[in-house]
């Protein structure tokens, strides 16, 4: 798994740019993603808040090469084609 500042310090080692990793509180994140006060935002609030208590593993390895039918690239080869080819 991959917190925040690994992720902050992949991308800016494939920038070639200073990334810092911040953390907005739920409500402020949520408003400016156009999430609507609701069902869908309070389930929003709840995912993240378990995903902040025991973190978000992933998935299988073994059914993403079965869908590829390749190896899958790792997060930081991901983020270095990204960074190669000029993303955003």
């Amino acid at each position: 798994m991959v917190d925040r500042v690994e992720l902050a310090a992949m991308m800016s080692e494939a920038s070639e740019q200073t990334i810092d990793a911040g953390e907005l509180p739920f409500d402020e994140w949520a408003q400016a993603a156009h999430i609507p006060d609701g069902p869908v935002r309070e389930g929003l609030r709840k995912m993240y808040a378990e995903y902040d208590r025991s973190g978000f593993p992933g998935g299988n390895a073994l059914v993403l090469r079965a869908i590829l039918k390749r190896e899958p690239r790792t997060l930081r080869q991901y983020i270095q084609a990204l960074a190669k080819r000029g993303a955003p």
